[in-house]
């Protein structure tokens, strides 16, 4: 396994999973690998209630609602059996389209410092590549902005820093 310094996470977007192979953490890098695509295959059943779609993810569901589930266990007392018809997920259209991952393109920490003019962006202070990265005043990548507030994993939204800024503007919680 060999990490490219600079690139912490997941490269799938939503995902912050560490790396494991080809940008992608461990989980996304085996479904690619089992499936093809590294998002997740989605799967449609209809409520046996009402025939509404039902998308499943990540588990097994009768019916769309807690309305119908009672209903269901209603009839079940009755000795009513639900209808139960074979759907295809092809005859369903999604009522909200789910975006699909995007892979975000990949750099290193040297693109980063390539990239910056050698003054921390924060304070305005002269950054050295040479000093030890325990040092406050060395330089550490950090995002423009974060990627919790919608940032975009991409080396134009990322910056590099002072460590003592760093540590100043995660204190202060922002």
């Amino acid at each position: 396994m060999v990490f490219s310094p600079g690139v912490q996470g997941c490269l799938i977007d939503g995902c912050a999973r560490p790396l494991f192979c080809k940008g992608m953490c461990r989980m996304h890098y085996m479904r690619k690998y089992r499936t093809g695509s590294a998002e997740r295959r989605l799967r449609v059943r209809p409520c046996v209630v009402c025939m509404v779609p039902i998308w499943l993810e990540g588990q097994d569901r009768l019916t769309c609602s807690d309305a119908c589930r009672k209903k269901l266990e209603r009839m079940r007392r009755k000795g009513v059996r639900p209808r139960v018809e074979t759907l295809k997920a092809r005859d369903f259209t999604p009522e909200k389209p789910r975006p699909k991952p995007v892979v975000s393109e990949s750099f290193t920490v040297a693109d980063v410092w390539a990239r910056s003019d050698g003054t921390c962006p924060w304070c305005g202070g002269p950054l050295d590549r040479g000093l030890p990265a325990w040092d406050a005043m060395a330089g550490v990548p950090a995002w423009r902005v974060p990627l919790s507030d919608g940032g975009e994993r991409s080396l134009r939204n990322r910056i590099i820093v002072h460590r003592s800024c760093w540590n100043r503007r995660v204190s202060q919680g922002g």
